[in-house]
């Protein structure tokens, strides 16, 4: 494949990338085709015909589509509207792009050890190894399906550290057992099909309150050894099938529980804690084990985890570092790369790229030296990616979250390839690729089967920030709920982050009354919050309290908020609840609520500081300071509607009020693009049609307006209903909350 290189531009058409100066530009399919088109024919006379035809692929669009079309264009490869220089306009006829284009073949970007390409390599190895199926419910009991493949993932960890494990899905596992049962030697040909050495076949009947768990095992039917277990206690048989898988336990049945066996399965209780997200009773369960069991590797490195998510790093590190040596004694590559990937999550957290990167070259040097762990390639390379994206570094974390995906389809590793397609999905959306962004995150939600719910619910999620990003906040709401719904089920650690989406969402949409009924049912509201409600929460009842009028208790609110927060909360969040504070302090006057916030301010972007400081010059009574500074952002700073939509609609506020409308006219150009139902883009669109009229005449339609779209708002009483001058204290909002 090959790409563009013009002026500063970089244009992948495979991979439908622009790069401008260096940083990815968020461009629509349409504008994208319409630019590689005119790639193609650069120097040339382009008439309209021919672009409808390659771009919109009809000829029923008017002239001023097209012209809003070249100008978006024009836009995002930097070429400016009023003196183009690139993309010339040959009036009457049509366009013409005029630059040295250079075509030359697509290089991949990699980190600095550059990896093998290996699809091509692993693609004929086999598997290998012990493959598990998912377990098998021969029961008419279907509540028993939504347990079934988290117990399953339980006997695959327990496992682990004790039998080589194919890289075969459990799901396709059992897909394939089901396809031989019309075979003579059904074990030996769904072994032949997955390519691997040896099947273990799980099932389950439930039958008057007792389970009856069977295992077979073997690479064939004649060498095939069969397992029953029985009793009352799936998460016990469960463990006694990991020991019979192990070659630990015993044939029969009723084989006495011991200690060792009771904390084993306290063992696993804490396994499916971690998995469900309760990440502090899940270590509490699990360093009670611990001084009950003999500390496995799979153990050592689940406690790092969790030591990890609850922010304490140096236990991690200690625990990786054990978990690293017993690794290399005992010879186990498999674990020595688990270990080698456990580091770099660490790496990661602590904001050490290059730490991270290091891990993640030893983590391949092991890959290499064992191609029996083919089947990690997916993760590995993913991991590299979220080392670009730690870095900063967008075309190389895309590229590589890219060739994760196309690794996984070639070793036909579909949940894998599932949960690649949500980390690319993510790095879309960290550098702001919305549109394909949309696309890749649709895809694993539509795609996801039951077996894939917790993918499901991560993907739900990713598309509730994807469309707050595109300024849609009933859509982001739609899929907020939607996620809300399923976490109830799969994993309710992640219903508060469901429920700060959907609150935000509908704050965006102007529906306050809805918010606070919603946190008055869930948290209490009218006495207080429920101590144990998380920061989003508080963030939302702080904007509630905001708009309702009671500006103080507002400010009050996420002042004691802020203070609160806990070292570990995430740098974005922390920004967001000092953005939310310096806005209301900056429209209560205070002229020094810029610097109060400012350490807490580290995630900002460029937009929102610019926002920030404009406030705070607005408070000071520095009028044309705050404009200068909002034109500055807006023209000079570069803009992509997404994330700057805020500062061209106070700064389009600002300029309605100066009555200067040719500077207004080119404010409303930039924001176009943001999709037509977007209220800011309604409100923006009123602004201009305002204002070319007295104030006397604008005021009444213009308060109407306002009206309709609420969540625009931070305190509604002033722009309703107090004098032109005391307007000036809404102009800094928040489009979407």
């Amino acid at each position: 494949m090959s790409v563009y290189r013009f002026n500063s531009c970089v244009v992948d058409p495979a991979r439908r990338e622009l790069t401008l100066s260096g940083q990815l530009v968020d461009v629509q399919p349409l504008i994208f085709d319409l630019l590689v088109y005119l790639l193609d024919h650069a120097n040339h006379v382009v008439t309209k015909d021919d672009m409808l035809k390659s771009a919109w692929r009809s000829a029923v669009v008017s002239d001023s589509v097209v012209a809003r079309a070249v100008m978006k264009l024009r836009r995002a490869i930097g070429d400016d509207a009023s003196q183009a220089k690139t993309v010339l306009t040959v009036h009457r006829i049509g366009y013409r792009l005029v630059a040295d284009v250079r075509r030359e073949a697509a290089q991949v970007v990699l980190p600095h050890a550059v990896l093998p390409v290996l699809p091509q390599e692993i693609s004929a190895l086999p598997h290998s190894g012990l493959a598990i199926t998912a377990f098998e419910n021969l029961s008419n009991d279907h509540t028993l399906d939504a347990l079934l493949p988290e117990l399953g993932e339980v006997v695959r960890h327990l496992v682990g550290d004790q039998v080589p494990l194919a890289a075969v899905t459990a799901t396709d596992a059992l897909l394939a057992w089901q396809a031989a049962s019309e075979q003579a030697d059904r074990l030996a040909h769904a072994c032949t099909q997955l390519r691997v050495t040896d099947l273990a076949v799980l099932s389950v009947v439930r039958s008057a309150g007792q389970y009856t768990v069977r295992l077979v095992r073997g690479a064939s039917q004649d060498q095939a050894t069969a397992y029953n277990f029985t009793g009352s206690d799936l998460l016990r048989l469960a463990t006694r099938m990991a020991e019979a898988l192990g070659g630990t336990a015993a044939d029969d049945e009723q084989a006495p529980d011991s200690d060792p066996a009771f904390w084993q399965a306290q063992y696993t209780r804490s396994v499916r804690l971690h998995r469900s997200g309760r990440v502090e009773p899940a270590l509490e369960l699990l360093e009670l084990c611990r001084s009950h069991l003999k500390a496995t590797l799979p153990m050592r490195l689940m406690q790092g985890r969790l030591h990890l998510a609850v922010g304490e790093p140096d236990l991690a590190r200690s625990e990786f570092e054990l978990a690293g040596q017993q690794a290399r004694a005992d010879a186990l590559p498999a674990m020595e790369f688990e270990v080698q990937m456990a580091q770099s999550e660490l790496a990661i957290a602590e904001g050490r790229p290059d730490a991270g990167l290091q891990n993640c070259l030893q983590a391949l040097t092991v890959l290499r030296a064992h191609p029996q762990l083919a089947g990690e390639a997916p993760q590995l390379i993913m991991r590299f990616a979220n080392m670009m994206t730690a870095d900063s570094r967008g075309a190389e974390a895309i590229q590589l979250a890219d060739r994760a995906v196309a690794t996984a389809q070639r070793l036909g590793l579909r949940s894998v390839e599932l949960s690649c397609r949500l980390g690319l999905g993510r790095t879309l959306l960290r550098f702001r690729q919305l549109h394909r962004a949309s696309d890749v995150l649709r895809r694993v939600v539509e795609s996801a089967q039951p077996a894939d719910d917790l993918l499901k619910l991560e993907g739900l999620l990713a598309m509730a920030d994807v469309e707050r990003c595109r300024h849609r906040p009933l859509e982001s709401v739609e899929f907020a709920r939607q996620a809300r719904t399923l976490a109830r089920r799969v994993n309710p650690a992640r219903i508060a982050q469901a429920m700060a989406l959907e609150f935000e969402g509908l704050l965006g949409a102007g529906q306050t009354d809805t918010v606070a009924q919603l946190l008055q049912r869930q948290w209490g509201f009218e006495d207080g919050l429920d101590p144990a409600a998380p920061p989003s929460v508080v963030l939302s009842q702080g904007v509630v309290l905001w708009r309702q009028g009671e500006a103080e208790r507002a400010v009050q609110t996420l002042r004691a908020l802020l203070e609160t927060l806990p070292e570990t909360t995430p740098a974005e969040q922390r920004t967001a609840v000092a953005a939310e504070l310096c806005f209301m302090m900056a429209a209560s006057g205070d002229a020094l609520a810029r610097e109060a916030c400012s350490p807490h301010l580290g995630a900002a972007d460029a937009w929102l500081l610019a926002r920030l400081e404009a406030a705070q010059q607005l408070a000071a009574g520095n009028r044309d300071a705050a404009r200068q500074r909002l034109q500055q952002a807006w023209f000079s700073d570069g803009s992509n509607p997404s994330d700057s939509l805020e500062t061209g609609v106070d700064l389009a506020w600002m300029l309605l009020e100066d009555d200067d409308h040719d500077e207004l006219e080119r404010v409303i150009a930039q924001v176009l693009e943001v999709p037509s139902d977007s209220a800011a883009v309604q409100v923006l669109q009123t602004a201009y049609a305002l204002s070319g009229l007295a104030g006397e005449q604008r005021d009444t339609p213009w308060r109407r307006s306002l009206a309709q779209y609420p969540g625009l708002l931070r305190r509604h009483a002033a722009v309703a209903d107090g004098p032109r001058a005391a307007r000036l204290n809404e102009l800094f909002t928040r489009a979407c909350c």
